[in-house]
């Protein structure tokens, strides 16, 4: 055979369009297993996102949720110093002056424990930043009242601002967490805070009048505004909290203490009718007030607790969320891109060529040469 008619049956055999057609069929074959795997990705990444969004929002809101337990606490410990501050004034100043030094030396370990979290926060929630500068201006007016609440009651008026501007931040944090449910027990927590600084001004209120046996101008309608801002901050809870936190209220605020100090009371209020009710013991009043107040921050800290605790497992559950979402991404991207078996070429040469229509034609050519 000439070597030209062979050159024409290999070129034959192997046409120009052969390595063409072969990455033909492999973009065939991979580009519907590239285009899923693109897609896989995209939405892999968005669902890890999204994981990381929700990771880093629970732990947003486990600070916050730390910020409310440290607020409500300062609130109940500076209540106990103000009322340990009435009384020793009514005892002449000097009896009973190491229960207000101890009473003090609680409410710094909270503050401490307040400023550690309020800076948290602060980093956490920028949008808290004016009601905590608020709490801020009035601690640093702290040491000031405390001298004059030895002698005089003109030093309670700072007091009160201070826990009504802690009161303040409470009610502000459940609108900075998105998480619907820990924003609802951040409020059933702000609003028994509220009801107890209610009862520990009803307290100190009514000591006095008890006291004095008579209501001075103004007392009464200040008696009737505490009653009612009480009710409406108890509705108010009554309307948002759940299963747990009703059974936790119907539990705690319930017993001798708080149906004593509510008769009393309830008596005091209908004093225009029953003036013989104002003279009552003082002091009894301000054991059962006290008692109930005690129960109202029971019931903040056993919310505060289940709230802190709630914040924990929610964050620990959405960073778990993030890693197996972004590991179940990655190893599935790395399956679909693993090895995949080119087409197989057919031989260039050989007697097995000529099984083919090509290698018939070339060999019938060339016998009839």
């Amino acid at each position: 055979m000439p070597l030209s008619s062979l050159a024409r049956v290999r070129r034959h055999n192997r046409p120009s369009g052969h390595t063409g057609r072969l990455w033909s069929v492999r973009t065939q074959l991979l580009a519907p297993i590239l285009i899923a795997t693109a897609g896989l990705l995209v939405l892999g990444a968005i669902q890890t996102g999204d994981a990381l969004a929700a990771s880093t929002d629970a732990e947003r809101a486990r600070v916050l949720a730390g910020t409310a337990t440290a607020t409500v606490s300062l609130v109940h410990e500076l209540e106990r110093e103000l009322g340990e501050s009435a009384a020793l004034r009514q005892r002449g100043g000097t009896s009973g002056r190491q229960l207000v030094d101890a009473q003090r030396r609680r409410v710094d370990e909270a503050s401490e424990r307040y400023q550690s979290a309020s800076s948290d926060a602060r980093r956490a929630a920028p949008d808290l930043g004016r009601d905590l500068d608020g709490v801020t201006e009035h601690l640093d007016q702290l040491d000031e009242a405390r001298i004059a609440a030895l002698t005089t009651d003109n030093a309670d008026a700072s007091y009160v601002a201070l826990v009504e501007s802690l009161l303040a931040v409470a009610d502000a944090l459940p609108a900075q967490l998105r998480d619907p449910e820990l924003a609802n027990r951040a409020r059933e927590v702000a609003a028994v805070a509220a009801q107890e600084h209610l009862a520990s001004l009803e307290r100190d209120l009514l000591r006095a009048i008890f006291v004095r046996g008579e209501l001075v101008e103004g007392e009464l309608v200040r008696l009737g505004r505490l009653r009612g801002a009480q009710e409406q901050r108890q509705a108010e809870f009554s309307r948002i909290a759940g299963e747990r936190a009703t059974g936790a209220y119907t539990r705690l605020i319930a017993g001798s203490d708080v149906s004593t100090a509510r008769r009393m009371r309830d008596s005091a209020l209908n004093a225009d009718t029953e003036p013989a009710a104002l003279a009552a013991d003082g002091d009894a009043w301000y054991v059962a007030q006290s008692g109930a107040i005690r129960r109202f921050n029971l019931l903040g800290r056993e919310l505060s607790d289940e709230l802190d605790r709630r914040a924990a497992e929610l964050a620990t559950a959405a960073r778990q969320r993030a890693l197996v979402t972004g590991g179940a991404t990655t190893g599935l991207a790395l399956v679909s891109l693993g090895p995949h078996q080119p087409p197989v070429a057919p031989p260039a040469g050989g007697g097995a060529d000529h099984g083919t229509p090509g290698a018939a034609r070339a060999d019938h050519r060339h016998r009839g040469r």
